[in-house]
């Protein structure tokens, strides 16, 4: 039933959307990771992983997409099939940008956050160049809502590698504790085969709570774009 309501949420987000134009850009990546860290700080899922995602751009400033989770180790326990359709609006001008969205999280393993139920996240971001400040705010069934503020930057390396540092705070959504963290990535793409390589390092800051179980990790990935 899960897989059913996902795919009618994206499917009725890409009618909504395409009523409004004409012409649609399509992108398309798919990711295989060690380890899926998600934004909130969390470990979702500590083995390798497969993230497929696409992406249709509209001439009227909107956009729909589809994220997909796929785990590839079914005896681990954390293990979480994730589905997020996403409908979206996207607007530049000059060196500014600003982005909103909402995005429904399917999660078919919720064990993986403590709590049983889905989630549906708004999404408020600002750029200025390669600067940026988001709000989220995430709203769970049979649990407890939340916000999410982060602050970040993005600049190359003797144009050889992309590092990103972003800094971000939570609350505590679902069961999880209010927590200061940084995640930071550090990139390199092979532009010739489409690819791009990341380091993945999420460090802890503050803990609210020394019984909060999320700790440092670091994650290696590999992308490719269609």
């Amino acid at each position: 039933m899960k897989y059913k309501f996902s795919f009618f949420v994206v499917s009725l987000a890409f009618t909504t959307v395409k009523a409004f134009s004409k012409d649609i850009e399509y992108n398309y990546k798919t990711s295989y990771k060690t380890k899926y860290i998600a934004k909130l700080g969390t470990t979702v899922d500590d083995k390798s992983v497969i993230q497929p995602y696409i992406e249709a751009k509209f001439n009227s400033n909107f956009y729909t997409s589809l994220w997909l989770n796929i785990p590839l180790t079914k005896k681990n326990p954390k293990r979480s099939l994730e589905i997020e359709p996403s409908i979206g609006y996207k607007k530049s001008n000059n060196n500014w940008g600003f982005d909103t969205s909402v995005t429904y999280i399917d999660l078919q393993n919720p064990k993986v956050l403590d709590f049983s139920g889905d989630v549906l996240n708004s999404k408020i971001k600002l750029t200025k160049d390669n600067h940026y400040i988001e709000v989220l705010h995430y709203m769970a069934s049979n649990a407890n809502n939340g916000w999410l503020l982060g602050i970040g930057t993005k600049f190359n390396i003797e144009n050889v590698l992309s590092l990103s540092a972003n800094l971000r705070y939570s609350d505590g959504p679902f069961s999880l504790e209010p927590m200061y963290y940084g995640q930071f990535n550090l990139s390199h793409e092979i532009k010739e085969l489409n690819l791009v390589f990341t380091v993945e390092l999420l460090k802890i800051f503050k803990k609210t709570n020394h019984l909060e179980q999320r700790d440092d990790e670091i994650a290696l990935s590999a992308s490719y774009k269609f």
